[in-house]
């Protein structure tokens, strides 16, 4: 588990330096498995990574190779989701799965808090207040944890990395 908790911290580290650096960020869209090298992940061979830049209102999970015991902690966590509210994702935000293959690692990139969401924009361009409540009702996203095996579904942000895994919007670690 410590390992798994020294990669978050060292894949929060790389995304919050592609959020201030975009030659970093290039370099990681551009060739991943190098940016990923430099900052300590293991980088296996034969494998090709791949970078998702994700818009700020869209959530990425990212499933391992074999994802039956993902898959039920991810149901059993919209379920739970379900039963406090009939609305599971807010207005305008989305969910997507992506699962990785033997050969294939995806990297979700998220966007930068400091980015604009419609929202905002609305807000400054002389939107409704029922535009900046609804974001609102985005960054107040109750967190549960569900562990499974030797995955974790953090419902609030998630990514993945080889080894490791963080993504934004539910968290596979």
């Amino acid at each position: 588990m410590e390992q798994k908790q020294e990669y978050a911290v060292k894949y929060g580290e790389l995304i919050s330096k592609c959020w201030e650096d975009e030659a970093l960020k290039d370099r990681l869209l551009q060739a991943p498995e190098v940016v990923l090298a430099e900052f300590g992940f293991p980088v296996e061979d034969d494998v090709t990574y791949k970078v998702i830049e994700a818009p700020k209102n869209v959530k990425y999970i990212v499933l391992s190779e074999q994802p039956k015991a993902e898959l039920q902690a991810l149901a059993r966590s919209l379920l739970g989701a379900a039963d406090k509210t009939e609305t599971i994702l807010p207005n305008g935000q989305e969910l997507r799965v992506i699962q990785q293959t033997k050969d294939t690692r995806y990297i979700v990139l998220p966007a930068s808090p400091q980015a604009l969401s419609s929202a905002d924009v609305n807000r400054v361009a002389g939107g409704s207040y029922h535009d900046a409540q609804a974001e609102l009702e985005v960054q107040v996203v109750a967190v549960e944890e569900v562990v499974a095996g030797t995955t974790t579904v953090v419902g609030a942000e998630i990514t993945a990395i080889a080894g490791a895994v963080v993504v934004v919007g539910v968290a596979v670690i």
